[in-house]
């Protein structure tokens, strides 16, 4: 009976170790591996008329759920433009989150201050204006690679009253490698 009872309970471990073995098989021969936004980036979006104008974004995951969900930081400087609210620009740094809703697929939202840049506005220079919300999604299309679609939709000094609005826009970004020696 003894024997009996040890060869059903080494049969049960066989089936538990071989089971595990084969999960831990078919999660590595997945078709495509899994990537995190985290790190830095350099980027482009390709504006209409056929600009490109440079970006960079940190991405970190929040600690409760990492490569789920986290904080992005934006930077960004482009030139002033004409609004109905006069000459605005941006703050360079844009602050948001993130999270993920795909395989390698994210998607964020980050927000700036529009400020004055017009002097023929009755208000000081870099006064804020109104706001900008970007966001889009990002697909990793590889460990240092990512393509993505970026909207961006501006407001008034209201921060209510939608005045422009942009989609669409094609993003590409590299991640920042780090240098460790210096280039010949």
């Amino acid at each position: 009976m003894i024997a009996r009872n040890r060869g059903i309970l080494l049969s049960l471990v066989a089936i538990v170790a071989l089971a595990a073995v084969s999960v831990s098989a078919s999660r590595s021969q997945e078709p495509e591996p899994s990537y995190s936004p985290d790190g830095a980036w350099f980027a482009t979006a390709q504006m209409s008329g056929g600009m490109t104008l440079p970006f960079m974004d940190i991405y970190t995951s929040n600690p409760t759920t990492p490569g789920r969900s986290g904080t992005v930081l934006c930077t960004l400087s482009a030139p002033a433009f004409q609004t109905p609210y006069g000459k605005l620009n941006a703050t360079q740094g844009g602050h948001g989150n993130w999270i993920r809703v795909g395989k390698n697929q994210f998607a964020f939202t980050v927000w700036r201050i529009l400020i004055d840049a017009d002097p023929a506005n009755l208000v000081p220079d870099g006064a804020p204006m109104g706001v900008v919300k970007f966001w889009g999604t990002i697909t990793a299309t590889g460990p240092d690679t990512f393509a993505g679609i970026l909207n961006a939709d501006y407001y008034g000094p209201d921060w209510q009253t939608r005045f422009l609005i942009v989609r669409g826009l094609l993003t590409a970004g590299t991640r920042i490698a780090v240098q460790t020696e210096e280039p010949e």
